[in-house]
């Protein structure tokens, strides 16, 4: 009977040593997807600060080409290219935004929190 009890015993074992092995290398995945995930963040929050600048930058250039347009020192295509530019850099904010918000969600998700 002792030599039964062995028997299953050892593979028993083998199979607790296996399940702790995949147990480790899952937690090694996640922690290396929360670190990306941090990553991302981070990158998506300079991208954003940069957007901040830039359309700070094209509103001024914005304002400036009106005033030119209205002493007529530019042309109409021109003010159509400044305005082009004062719209690329609002969705270029609008973007980032949505970056920041797809890696809080993602950061989340691969921490267990799903409630967002």
């Amino acid at each position: 009977a002792a030599g039964l009890r062995y028997s299953k015993l050892k593979p028993a074992r083998a199979q607790l040593a296996t399940r702790r092995s995949q147990k480790a290398a899952l937690s090694r995945k996640i922690q290396r997807e929360i670190i990306q995930s941090r990553a991302e963040l981070k990158a998506a929050k300079k991208i954003r600060s940069i957007a901040e600048q830039a359309l700070a930058l094209a509103k001024a250039a914005a304002s400036d080409g009106k005033l030119a347009y209205t002493q007529q020192t530019i042309s109409q295509s021109d003010l159509l290219d400044i305005n082009h530019r004062l719209l690329s850099a609002q969705l270029g904010l609008i973007k980032s935004d949505f970056r920041i918000r797809f890696a809080h969600l993602a950061l989340d998700h691969r921490r267990g929190n799903f409630e967002r």
